[in-house]
């Protein structure tokens, strides 16, 4: 499935936090995307279309536990629902948070306005096989300030336009999904953020781990993005996780 933001308003959801067992919690969070449609509370009642659940490889939080990481795709009219469902407050979350199967704090915790989602390869050479073998792939998800949203997702991101084939290539990213994110408050200055999500082929962790420290070109030097100011440090969200499952309702 591939979203077409254009046509529908939709929401980016990226949310995480620690676990006393992964495997178990992914146990319980794959029971609720699968249950029955009329016992189907991510269906029904958030009407979330699309699921990706992970295993964080390198937590904010620095916590000793495992920290799951989710995405979720919905429309933007169930916005309310799903902003107090991220507060965790209440049932069932009082019971997750004493049993274990949430620890937190819950970082990451945005959502923002789905702008692209493409397939940066094309989705029948890899679509079953994410579904089948999430163990294959990796998520990168990252957040920072922009100077306006549209500024940078033309200049710095390139429009929609597609990866350059190099970079795809060296990175193995096959699915890219690009939000505007909340607006923050750094250094008493409002800003835009904007949030970015890779889907990318295992094998090409090391080449992308190094760009993730945003020391050098396009982000410093070449391009200059963080110098001439369309990246905006700090980055709110800069994290990767092992991919476990991805689900479409």
């Amino acid at each position: 499935m591939q979203f077409k933001p254009q046509e529908e308003d939709l929401t980016l959801v990226v949310t995480g936090h620690g676990v006393a067992d992964y495997d178990a919690w992914l146990k319980v969070f794959t029971g609720a995307c699968e249950a029955p449609k009329e016992e189907n509370f991510h269906r029904n009642v958030l009407q979330v279309k699309y699921h990706l659940a992970a295993q964080q490889t390198n937590p904010k939080q620095g916590t000793s536990n495992p920290c799951c990481l989710v995405v979720a795709v919905s429309p933007s009219s169930t916005d309310a629902i799903m902003e107090g469902v991220l507060k965790y407050e209440g049932e069932p979350f009082d019971t997750f948070k004493k049993d274990g199967t949430m620890i937190p704090p819950f970082e990451p915790n945005m959502m923002g306005r789905l702008v692209a989602d493409r397939w940066d390869v094309p989705e029948e050479e890899v679509g079953e096989d994410l579904k089948k073998n999430p163990g294959n792939y990796m998520v990168y998800v990252a957040s920072h300030g922009v100077p306006s949203f549209d500024k940078w997702y033309t200049e710095a991101f390139g429009g929609g336009a597609p990866m350059p084939a190099e970079l795809r290539d060296g990175l193995g990213v096959v699915r890219t999904l690009v939000a505007k994110g909340p607006k923050r408050t750094v250094d008493d200055q409002e800003q835009e953020t904007c949030i970015v999500l890779h889907v990318f082929r295992k094998a090409g962790y090391d080449a992308f781990a190094q760009l993730a420290k945003y020391d050098a070109p396009p982000f410093v030097g070449g391009p200059d993005f963080i110098g001439n100011g369309l990246v905006i440090p700090p980055f709110d969200i800069n994290l990767f996780a092992d991919a476990a499952l991805s689900f479409e309702y």
